[in-house]
């Protein structure tokens, strides 16, 4: 399964309603199950970025759960495709 590093921050709704986020977040996650996604770790963050999260899943099933969680309008993201050593190691190979 490829691997996703999600960035998010808070739009001005999702931070006026900021005391439900640890809920809705856990919802996302059981929701992204369902929709063959599995987040390995949700952190929230100082600085530029308020929530990181790592997910895996196929390309189309990661997609469909970024535009679910857009159309609510709480968070605007950019996600990352990322590659483990593995992957790299079998890119370069190919690379020659």
């Amino acid at each position: 399964m490829a691997a996703y590093i999600i960035l998010a921050n808070f739009t001005e709704k999702g931070a006026a309603n900021i005391q439900e986020a640890s809920s809705r977040i856990r919802e996302r996650m059981d929701r992204a199950a369902a929709g063959g996604v599995s987040v390995r770790a949700i952190y929230f963050t100082l600085g530029s970025v308020d929530v990181v999260a790592i997910v895996e899943g196929d390309e189309a099933a990661v997609m469909a759960g970024l535009f679910a969680l857009a159309s609510e309008g709480l968070v605007r993201t950019t996600t990352l495709r990322a590659f483990s050593l593995d992957e790299v190691d079998q890119i370069l190979t190919r690379a020659g």
